[in-house]
């Protein structure tokens, strides 16, 4: 933070929302200029900010716009609430078949979805899509060929489809793209992000801080490479386990008990906390006998 106040003149702050510090109320030492530590060796991650963000976002936009616009042509006196049942029905079994499609094609899915429902997408006026990060980047996928089978019964599904289609191009450089990106494909990367955004916008859909953050990761993938490389993926579960060890651990010796505890719980994966430090006990207890 940066103040504009004349020299000697007194300032007087006031900080908010204080019942919410807990341990963070120090530098971070492990931020250090001197051993290149800093704010610049930070770069976006794809796993939160692109598939838990606009990837995530304009699914569930494009399912509600298929089940409120009556995509399927659900025909009948049907109320609102048996049409959305019914067409969350409909995709679930056309999901399902996705699946069967890409497993006999050799595709690997890291995470499917054992089922899908009106309860994924909220509800109309308050809307959020119930899945993971590995769910969301292969519904997307699916979502793509689904529009194959709208064009009739879905409004602008050109725009839609040719929305999905840049998004589709963007996220295939980074699954498929080498290790150091050349300068070719950053630029590709920057022109389908560009052009989703555009249509994006045509359809009135809301843009949030991540949409931003995306130019940042282009921009991050001339120096870091493939943010492929860079997402968190395959360790995110690993917070969790580091949470549940910092919370059973004193504050009087917290940095040795969480380093001793987290690498037993790491190497282990136990369910409960507790286990990993009656294992580590065992541990020292043993290590001591053998030095006697």
């Amino acid at each position: 933070m940066r103040l504009a106040v004349p020299i000697g003149s007194k300032v007087r702050l006031a900080f908010w929302r204080r019942e919410c510090e807990t341990r963070t109320k120090h530098r971070n030492p492990c931020f250090d200029a001197s051993i290149g530590f800093t704010i610049a060796i930070f770069v976006i991650d794809s796993l939160h900010s692109l598939y838990l963000g606009p990837v995530k976002e304009f699914i569930m936009d494009a399912f509600w716009e298929i089940i409120i616009c009556n995509a399927f042509m659900l025909s009948g006196d049907r109320t609102q609430d048996e049409i959305e049942n019914l067409s969350c029905i409909i995709i679930k079994s056309k999901l399902m078949a996705w699946y069967s499609r890409q497993r006999r094609l050799g595709v690997k899915i890291i995470t499917e979805l054992q089922d899908f429902g009106i309860n994924f997408l909220g509800k109309r006026n308050q809307r959020c899509l119930r899945t993971k990060a590995a769910e969301t980047k292969y519904l997307f996928y699916f979502l793509c060929t689904l529009y194959n089978d709208l064009h009739v019964g879905l409004p602008r599904c050109d725009v839609w489809s040719e929305c999905a289609l840049a998004l589709e191009k963007f996220l295939l450089i980074i699954d498929w793209g080498p290790a150091l990106l050349p300068p070719n494909l950053l630029t590709e990367m920057h022109d389908h992000w560009m052009r989703f955004a555009t249509l994006h916008g045509h359809l009135g859909l809301n843009v949030k801080y991540k949409h931003h953050a995306m130019l940042h990761l282009i921009h991050d993938a001339a120096e870091f490479g493939n943010p492929r490389d860079t997402a968190a993926f395959l360790d995110e579960s690993l917070n969790r386990t580091l949470a549940r060890v910092g919370r059973a651990c004193h504050s009087a010796q917290f940095e040795l008990r969480v380093l001793n505890t987290y690498g037993v719980a790491y190497e282990d994966v136990p369910k409960n906390v507790k286990q990993a430090k009656r294992k580590r006990r065992m541990f020292n207890a043993k290590r001591l006998a053998d030095t006697r």
